[in-house]
């Protein structure tokens, strides 16, 4: 898919959301949540096609559901400007990342991928064996390292050590 396409479809999507603004208007509730679920995804595919026929009609391209899908998740999560080092990834890449929450662990890939040129099949086998986590967690114990060996810090430790083995 070359940017004239994404672009045209970025701008396409909130015209046709427009049209269906009840697509995401559901309140939550637990109640029949399979069949609010069932409803959701039936209203999606209906916007889905609808978005495919305009691709089709303008570029004489069909997309399966699947690809528009992932264009959707790319508007819905970058409603306003798409982030220039996200669009420097290869499409497959690209719907990888959209399957991550949060947005600090999308920037952690995107720029991960980019800086050692990771293909999709890399960046999933990172993603799968919990790379931000693992990152997360050794920054962490850094951290608490460098406040444990805080000057300040040791010896209110020892004090506090001294005050517990003069209760006992």
């Amino acid at each position: 898919m070359n940017n004239v396409m994404l672009e045209h479809i970025l701008d396409v999507l909130p015209t046709v959301l427009e049209k269906n603004q009840n697509l995401f208007s559901e309140k939550f509730s637990k109640k029949n949540w399979y069949q609010r679920r069932k409803r959701f995804l039936e209203k999606n595919r209906k916007f889905l096609q609808s978005v495919r026929q305009e691709v089709k009609e303008k570029f004489g391209e069909d997309y399966l559901e699947d690809e528009l899908f992932a264009m959707q998740k790319l508007y819905l999560l970058y409603p306003e400007t798409l982030p220039k080092k996200l669009l420097s990834l290869p499409w497959e890449s690209i719907k990888v990342i959209l399957n991550l929450y949060s947005i600090d662990k999308r920037k952690f890939y995107i720029d991960l991928a980019l800086q050692y040129q990771w293909d999709q099949d890399v960046l999933e086998f990172y993603i799968l064996n919990d790379l931000y986590e693992k990152y997360l967690s050794l920054i962490q114990e850094i951290n608490d390292y460098h406040a444990l060996t805080n000057k300040n810090v040791i010896p209110k430790m020892i004090e506090i050590q001294t005050l517990l083995y003069e209760s006992l």
